[in-house]
């Protein structure tokens, strides 16, 4: 697993994963094989799925691999993905990305990599998320505790208005988008060494019960599964 600011990339075994929910976009990819895709009660054979934030959904594969990336809100990469795999329908299947997934399989090990295969796959669409929730966003990965009001006041809005353009810009809610930090924030102290307790307490959970609860209910398992894949989580510094 790689950690960049507000993103992160999970290539390896496929994983069990239970109904979930995430706070953020997530392209999901069956590398091996194809993905079986529930959303809103209907099953979808698909070759690889954008997942957009707070949509419930349950993944598998009988693949030996799988890749998910979750994409910063508002980002390039996410709008793009957005426009190129028309998220009305939630999955994109076809032959012409037989080719393209094949590749990214040959790719996992280089997370730079798979950035630029998903910049690629996904086509170019220009980021149209205002200055100001972008300012919000860097505020929350330095420091998920801010406030709406903090926030609101760093941006010069008042809190009504910035909820609302915030939301508009980035798909997901700023409660969502704080909890997705913290995610991070935790991951960040695992990869330092940090033990599961440590690491939830450092990121600000309230204590190890509520990040267990929180992680299952945004990717589907438990920390501590996850952890016992085993799997190693990686900082890159550029």
């Amino acid at each position: 697993m790689w950690l960049w600011p507000g993103e992160a990339l999970y290539a390896g075994p496929s994983l069990r994963l239970d109904a979930h929910s995430g706070s953020v976009s997530c392209l999901a990819v069956g590398v091996d094989e194809a993905l079986d895709v529930l959303v809103d009660g209907a099953s979808s054979r698909v070759l690889s799925a954008f997942i957009p934030p707070r949509l419930p959904n349950r993944i598998s594969s009988p693949g030996r691999r799988m890749a998910f990336y979750f994409v910063e809100p508002g980002s390039a990469r996410e709008r793009s993905c957005r426009a190129r795999m028309r998220p009305a329908a939630k999955i994109h299947n076809g032959h012409e990305r037989e080719r393209e997934l094949a590749e990214l399989g040959r790719r996992l090990a280089d997370p730079n990599a798979v950035r630029r295969w998903v910049e690629r796959a996904a086509g170019s669409e220009p980021t149209t998320v205002d200055d100001r929730s972008r300012e919000a966003l860097e505020l929350l990965r330095a420091d998920p505790d801010l406030s709406a009001e903090r926030l609101a006041a760093a941006v010069h809005l008042s809190t009504s208005h910035f909820l609302r353009l915030f939301k508009r810009d980035t798909g997901t809610t700023l409660r969502r988008y704080r909890l997705w930090s913290r995610m991070l924030a935790a991951a960040g102290h695992i990869a330092g060494g940090a033990d599961l307790t440590a690491a939830a307490t450092a990121a600000g959970f309230a204590n190890p019960s509520h990040f267990s609860a929180a992680f299952h209910a945004m990717f589907g398992l438990s920390p501590s599964r996850l952890l016992a894949t085993p799997v190693e989580i990686c900082v890159p510094t550029r």
